[in-house]
């Protein structure tokens, strides 16, 4: 899969001038196990990974370093989704 949006956000409590959203592809691969086929219900494992400007690592050490601004969240370099797809229909 291809995605294309914002992979990456700085939000910065009570310093708004330091928020910033970054833009960039991820991509991913997954597989979709269903494990009734008489049923329209499926289970979706993916693992996605972000593209990321080197800009978000190099304005969070820029944050960091100089502001003294502390980050609780550091960036993930994959994304793992599992998601349970109900149908409200059956094949008979």
């Amino acid at each position: 899969m291809g995605m294309y949006g914002y992979n990456a956000v700085i939000k910065v409590k009570d310093a708004e001038e330091f928020n910033k959203m970054y833009y960039g592809p991820t991509f991913g691969v997954g597989i979709d196990v269903k494990p009734n086929l008489r049923k329209s219900n499926y289970y979706s494992f993916v693992i996605s990974v972000p593209i990321r400007d080197p800009e978000v690592k190099s304005q969070m050490h820029t944050l960091e370093h100089y502001h003294g601004i502390s980050f609780n969240n550091g960036l993930w370099p994959i994304a793992v989704s599992i998601t349970h797809r109900i149908g409200f229909t059956d094949h008979d």
